[in-house]
């Protein structure tokens, strides 16, 4: 882990604080450790204009819990922006990788993600599942006259469209 600009760092610090991300140390050897405002993997080059790039953003966002049916689940099951953004604690991008094997914090950090994702499972989704269904009535008892799309909806929301079927469990049959 590498972390020798100073404007990358400052830069990464205010879009972390927008995108409600929080600074964290990294590193595989307990020597080489780095405070990060980002994902580790995150790259940051100097052009040869001069210009700085960011490249890599796979891992933006938080993951999710890992589920252990999923191998690696940590590295692509992310929590949507949109949840990050709203939700009450700045959350860490690298919860539950081995790059924050020497943050003396990374307990709590797991533990945050790890509440986050239950407020999506267990707040949000029952919450919303509802709301969902009335809008698609409505677009229905319209003849469809209404623009909508699903994906949207569940995304501002801060759902994946992984969650379908456990909003789905959400939804009153007698409503479907």
């Amino acid at each position: 882990v590498h972390n020798k600009n100073p404007v990358f760092q400052e830069q990464l610090k205010k879009a972390a604080a927008l995108l409600n991300l929080k600074e964290h140390v990294c590193g595989l050897d307990q020597e080489k450790t780095e405070v990060l405002y980002s994902a580790a993997d995150l790259e940051g080059h100097c052009g040869t204009d001069n210009m700085l790039y960011l490249v890599d953003f796979s891992r933006s966002f938080p993951p999710e819990v890992p589920n252990p049916k999923f191998k690696n689940s940590y590295l692509y099951r992310l929590l949507r922006p949109e949840l990050v953004r709203t939700y009450w604690d700045a959350l860490c991008p690298d919860a539950y990788s081995s790059f924050l094997k020497h943050d003396p914090q990374k307990k709590f950090h797991n533990q945050q993600v790890e509440d986050a994702t239950l407020y999506l499972r267990d707040v949000i989704i029952p919450k919303i599942a509802p709301e969902l269904a009335n809008s698609i009535e409505l677009v229905i008892a319209r003849g469809h006259s209404i623009k909508f799309s699903i994906a949207k909806e569940i995304h501002d929301s801060g759902i994946n469209c992984r969650y379908l079927g456990l909003l789905r469990t959400h939804i009153d049959p007698v409503q479907s």
